[in-house]
């Protein structure tokens, strides 16, 4: 609390400077799962507590266009000084004036989600902060996501350790992350012998697309197996 208090005082500071600050929420309800609030009751909580006496202002994805875009245009024309919101703001909203970026349940949010946060403020010439606000239910790998955050602002980086953390999925499945299914490879360390490996593999087929030369029949066995495994 007294953390929260702190950087609070900051955004009463960054006002009184003529500077903007971004609160994001994961949701717009209230979770029976998170002792935190949805952006609704949030926005209520801190409009008239913590920034009382800001102009604050709320966008979320339920809002019908043109009033999201209302508030989104006051925001960016310097006559809010908060906006508080879900990850509607994550791209598109272009505020040089925005030096403070507070992301609440922030170990609940994806590592590149919360990259492309971090990287909504400092766009002027004023440097950006950004808070990562956690709860005590955070699981081992939100908190996994924030250190790997913190550790580096190169976005190529921050991609590697998003697939590092999330996991391949399945190459030849539907699943998109977790393990994956190639069992003597592995594609973030693997990566540059890939590269070689898909090299040679289109010279090969360039030269005996249907793979019928006598050195090459065991590699059709192969792959004829892998097709009708894969139902093809």
């Amino acid at each position: 609390k007294r953390g929260e208090a702190r950087v609070y005082g900051e955004v009463h500071e960054e006002a009184r400077l003529g500077r903007q600050t971004f609160i994001v929420c994961p949701r717009v309800d209230s979770s029976e799962k998170s002792a935190a609030k949805g952006v609704l009751k949030r926005f209520e909580a801190l409009a008239s507590g913590p920034l009382d006496g800001l102009r604050c202002g709320l966008v979320h994805g339920r809002m019908d266009a043109e009033a999201k875009n209302a508030v989104l245009e006051e925001f960016r024309a310097g006559r809010l000084d908060v906006l508080v919101g879900t990850t509607v703001v994550e791209v598109g909203v272009d505020a040089p004036g925005a030096t403070i970026m507070i992301v609440e349940e922030a170990s609940g949010f994806g590592l590149t989600q919360l990259h492309q946060l971090r990287g909504r403020v400092g766009r002027g010439k004023d440097p950006g902060r950004c808070y990562l606000i956690e709860t005590a239910k955070s699981t081992p790998e939100g908190r996994a996501r924030l250190e790997a955050l913190c550790r580096t602002h190169d976005g190529f980086r921050i991609a590697e350790e998003d697939f590092a953390l999330r996991g391949p999925g399945e190459v030849f499945g539907e699943q998109q992350a977790g393990p994956g299914d190639l069992r003597a490879v592995d594609l973030l360390r693997d990566a540059e012998r890939l590269v070689i490996a898909r090299r040679d593999a289109e010279a090969l087929i360039a030269d005996d697309p249907e793979l019928r030369a006598p050195g090459h029949a065991a590699l059709a066995r192969a792959v004829a197996a892998a097709t009708r495994s894969m139902g093809y």
